[in-house]
C-alpha cells in the first residue's frame, strides 16, 4: 500500500525538472526583453520576479577589464537545480497540507500513483467509498510567477460530487 507522503516523495524529482523548464522559459523571455544584463529590469514590472526567481539561479559575470561592456546573467545549472528542488518540496508540502484538508476521517486510505503531477486516493468514509483524483498544475502568472494549483475530481460511491457537497457530507456525518 502506498501512503500519500510515499506518493510525494517519489514527485519531487519529476517536479524539479518541471520547475527547471518554467525557470528557463521565463529566463529566456526576460533575456528577450531586457537583454543578457537584465538591463532596465529593476525599473519595470519584472523586478520582484527577477529578484525572487531569475537571479538566484544566475551567475552575474563582472569583466573588470571592459567596464562598458555589459554583465551578463547567465544561468548556472547548480543553482537552478538546486533552487528548483527547493521549489519542488515547498510545493509538495503545499499540496500535502492540501490533500490532508481534502480526505479529512477518511479510513482505509490507498494511494495510487498516476503519474509526475497527479494520483488517486481511495478510502471509505462511513458507508461511502470516496475517491479522489488529486492533480498539482505548475503555471507562470502573467509576470512570469511560479505558482502551483491543486484541483481534485471526487467520487463518492462512484458519483462525481462538488468538493463543496463532499465537504458538506464529511462535516455532517
Amino acid at each position: 500500500m502506498n501512503t500519500i507522503d510515499a506518493i510525494l516523495n517519489k514527485k519531487v524529482i519529476d517536479l524539479a525538472k518541471e520547475y527547471q523548464k518554467q525557470l528557463r522559459y521565463t529566463y529566456e523571455g526576460l533575456v528577450e526583453s531586457f537583454g543578457i544584463s537584465m538591463k532596465g529590469i529593476y525599473a519595470s514590472g519584472y523586478s520582484e520576479l527577477f529578484k525572487t526567481t531569475i537571479k538566484p539561479i544566475c551567475d552575474y559575470s563582472k569583466d573588470v577589464l571592459k567596464p562598458n561592456d555589459p554583465n551578463p546573467y547567465i544561468i548556472n545549472e547548480d543553482k537552478l537545480e538546486k533552487f528548483s528542488i527547493k521549489l519542488a518540496q515547498d510545493s509538495i508540502l503545499q499540496w500535502k497540507a492540501k490533500i490532508i484538508k481534502k480526505i479529512g476521517n477518511i479510513k482505509n486510505i490507498h494511494c495510487e500513483n498516476i503519474n509526475s503531477t497527479s494520483f488517486y486516493i481511495t478510502g471509505e468514509f462511513n458507508e461511502y467509498y470516496i475517491k479522489i483524483e488529486q492533480q498539482m498544475i505548475v503555471n507562470i502568472s502573467s509576470k512570469g510567477k511560479l505558482f502551483n494549483q491543486f484541483p481534485a475530481r471526487i467520487y463518492v460511491d462512484g458519483k462525481k460530487i462538488s468538493e463543496s457537497k463532499y465537504k458538506q457530507l464529511i462535516k455532517t456525518e
